[in-house]
């Protein structure tokens, strides 16, 4: 009884809420990743991580990244130890692992791991999403106040492409006439 309530709230959320509004794509300067920026949103990079944030300061998604030389394991067991670093670091901070899944990023093989975190603020809803491309393993994380804002947050990481978006072209007739 409780699930089904659980996923009938989860889908009233998405039904009933927007989502973001997209401004612009912002790709990562070694152009390693693009994604929809939505507007009011800040994008900060330095190096190994990008950092997405609402003006207002109540959303942020951090993106941490790094080369990896020399793993002998697999793709799998990497993003698993990463996951697992990841889940222990979240729990150090009186937080609990509630949801693991598989999933695809841009296509790519991902573990995502949702979390409950107690704060001074209170609970918390936090997710990881790990996965590594091209030698490099990525960390996606956010925190949110509310399942709603959480969802929120993962529509942006859904957007993620690896591959630069094209740019869009103008018809001759939108050129010569300078409207559309």
């Amino acid at each position: 009884m409780k699930r089904s309530l659980l996923a009938s709230g989860v889908l009233c959320a998405f039904l009933l809420f927007p989502g973001p509004s997209f401004g612009e794509v912002r790709g990562q300067a070694q152009g390693l990743f693009w994604l929809d920026v939505p507007q009011e949103w800040l994008w900060t990079q330095e190096k190994g991580q990008v950092v997405l944030s609402e003006l207002n300061g109540s959303g942020r998604i951090e993106i941490r990244f790094e080369k990896v030389e020399g793993f002998e394991g697999s793709a799998r067991d990497l993003v698993s130890e990463a996951r697992d670093d990841r889940r222990r670091e979240v729990a150090d901070r009186h937080g609990k692992s509630v949801m693991r899944i598989e999933r695809r990023v841009d296509g790519v093989f991902a573990l995502q791991t949702g979390f409950l975190i107690s704060t001074d603020r209170g609970i918390q809803q936090a997710t990881s999403i790990v996965f590594f491309h091209k030698g490099y393993l990525f960390d996606v994380y956010f925190e949110a106040p509310r399942e709603v804002f959480r969802i929120e947050m993962e529509r942006i990481v859904d957007t993620w492409s690896f591959e630069k978006p094209e740019e869009p072209q103008e018809d001759d007739e939108t050129q010569e006439n300078g409207s559309i």
